[in-house]
């Protein structure tokens, strides 16, 4: 029921962005992080299971990337056809910001590169701004073959990426850029993922109890740092439903046109919220969810059909 759980979680983001929060806390923080988990038990699955030993690099880098370009970049050509056509946001397209675009990873860098290409008074300027945590995402994958080939140094990289998560969150650093976006930041989450499929329950619980202990630092020490609460949280919660998951192995039907739809949700969601904003004056929640839902299915009957065929061909 994976596919579920992802439709959930994007639709979390999508609520984010709306400014929906619970508690007071950022719904869409708390998504991506069990988003990592999932991705690291995906890239395992897929390296160690389905893989042929013969060439288990070029069936990885093969499947990956038909799983991730060919929605990302039609939502991405879409969105430019949208600002060319209306200007809104006053766009300015340059030619090495288009190029941060196409290749994804570079967007996980905002910080610190000129992505951007409008002008929104808050957020991140650049075309899709989801899209960041894919470069995370694309960034983790190496390492994560890193760490399937070799077991120490993936425990090293995990353990540093922890070090640098909590130095983050107790201040030290910035918990927005190191301990949610960058990968250096997160990438003991994604490890997390392959933890669990491989059932390496002592490592897993090693950084679990760094992440209570963590918690429980802030906690008493009163302060947190941005977005300290939706990653713990996210952390500690999602391990325990994808462990859960793992362990009922529950299937229902439609899984897999929902697992589609999760990820043409989290790619398009920003192009409708812009939409029904110039069009209908209004971030309608219905309208755009509808939009989505919508694109989400054509996509995947009209574009994903076709290109599983190939993947799993």
């Amino acid at each position: 029921m994976f596919g579920y759980i992802r439709f959930l979680l994007a639709y979390f983001v999508l609520l984010s962005h709306l400014n929906v929060k619970f508690l007071g806390h950022n719904i869409g923080v708390f998504a991506v992080i069990i988003f990592y988990i999932l991705a690291g038990l995906v890239t395992a699955k897929i390296f160690i299971k389905f893989a042929p030993a013969h060439a288990p690099f070029n069936y990885f880098i093969k499947d990956r990337f038909l799983r991730i370009y060919p929605t990302y970049l039609l939502v991405l050509l879409l969105t430019i056809v949208f600002f060319l056509f209306t200007s809104y946001w006053d766009p300015k397209f340059h030619f090495k910001n288009l190029i941060y675009h196409f290749s994804v990873v570079p967007l996980n860098y905002y910080f610190y590169l000129d992505v951007n290409v409008i002008k929104m008074p808050t957020g991140p300027n650049f075309l899709n701004p989801p899209a960041w945590s894919l470069g995370a995402e694309l960034q983790a994958y190496l390492l994560l073959v890193l760490a399937i080939k070799f077991r120490m140094l993936g425990f090293i990289l995990a353990i540093f990426s922890f070090c640098v998560f909590a130095i983050a969150n107790l201040g030290f650093i910035n918990s927005d850029i190191f301990g949610y976006r960058l990968v250096c930041g997160v990438f003991f989450i994604f490890y997390t993922g392959l933890l669990i499929f491989n059932k390496e329950y002592k490592k897993l619980s090693f950084f679990y109890i760094l992440s209570i202990i963590l918690l429980l630092t802030l906690i008493i020490k009163g302060s947190f740092g941005i977005y300290s609460i939706e990653t713990l949280s996210g952390y500690l919660i999602g391990v325990g439903l994808v462990l859960t998951h793992e362990k009922l192995k529950l299937k229902l039907k439609f899984n897999e046109i929902f697992g589609s739809i999760s990820y043409s949700l989290f790619i398009c969601h920003t192009l409708f919220i812009w939409f029904c904003d110039l069009v209908f004056k209004s971030q309608n929640l219905i309208l755009i969810t509808f939009f989505c839902i919508i694109f989400g299915l054509a996509n995947y009957f009209l574009v994903e059909k076709s290109i599983n065929k190939i993947r799993f061909g």
